[in-house]
């Protein structure tokens, strides 16, 4: 019986990485428009944001697969706080 090979998930910053694509070029992959939409991408991929879920599915779309949807949730944005409220912690 042969195994599939597992895909393996990346953020959309590694897959920009992987790919070689600029923040802009991606952006513009993305449709991502407005005054510097390099910079709106930067914002979502640094948690700094929250990424609309249309963006977050194109992403997963022109990655193949390799960016999901929740690879935007909970970007590093809980490193500072960066106005986002905390996690709801639900004890056991």
């Amino acid at each position: 019986m042969a195994t599939i090979p597992s895909m393996s998930h990346l953020t959309h910053t590694q897959w920009r990485a992987e790919t070689g694509k600029t923040l802009a070029e991606a952006a513009g992959l993305l449709g991502i428009v407005g005054r510097n939409p390099a910079r709106t991408l930067q914002r979502y991929e640094r948690g700094e944001r929250p990424c609309p879920l249309g963006i977050a599915l194109a992403a997963e779309k022109i990655s193949g697969g390799r960016v999901t949807p929740a690879s935007f949730v909970g970007a590093p944005q809980a490193q500072a706080g960066a106005g986002y409220p905390e996690p709801l912690r639900i004890a056991p």
